[in-house]
């Protein structure tokens, strides 16, 4: 009777040895918490980092490098739609050096933050801008103020005159509120690729 009831108890453990074992059917896999792929708070992938998500390095030969020539961070607030603007202001003297090129008529030119849009009437001889004479008006701009990252420019003769009545709300000291958010969704008209 000993050995049948060893037996039993032999028996009744192996079961539930068994039976235990069996939740356990993930023993070769780990979890991994290291995730490489991940940006701490202040790491942004925007053009002051030499690789970005597209597999572009940003040391020339990647996207936003004319627009953002030192590369740096400005966390999305400066592209066309600008809702980090802090200031409006009509930058003169950008717009008389551009107006000297030959190819240029009249131009204006209205500074939001560290981004410049100017628009252009062209001279009667020439029929369209060229990214030659935008990249001349670009530095013409670049150079009459420094602080400016991003320059948009358009001959669109709609932009033309919409930036001039701009340009004397702004010299007339209107209020920036009453045409703020109309300049910044002209802007993301006129330039929907620019962000």
């Amino acid at each position: 009777m000993k050995k049948l009831v060893l037996m039993f108890l032999l028996t009744a453990a192996s079961f539930s040895l068994i039976g235990c074992m069996n939740g356990d059917q993930d023993q070769n896999e780990q979890t991994s918490r290291n995730r490489d792929n991940t940006l701490n708070v202040n790491d942004q992938r925007d053009g002051r980092n030499a690789w970005d998500f597209t597999g572009n390095d940003r040391n020339g030969n990647g996207p936003n490098t004319v627009n953002n020539p030192d590369m740096t961070n400005d966390n999305g607030r400066y592209g066309a739609d600008n809702n980090g603007n802090n200031r409006y202001a009509v930058a003169e003297e950008a717009a008389r050096q551009v107006a000297d090129l030959k190819e240029v008529d009249t131009a204006n030119v209205i500074c939001t933050d560290r981004n410049a849009y100017v628009a252009v009437v062209l001279d009667d001889n020439v029929d369209r801008l060229s990214k030659r004479l935008e990249e001349k008006i670009a530095d013409r701009v670049r150079r009459a103020d420094t602080s400016i990252d991003n320059v948009y420019v358009s001959a669109n003769p709609d932009f033309a005159q919409r930036m001039n009545d701009y340009a004397q709300k702004i010299n007339n000291g209107e209020p920036i509120q009453g045409f703020a958010e109309e300049f910044n969704e002209m802007v993301r008209r006129i330039f929907p690729n620019a962000r």
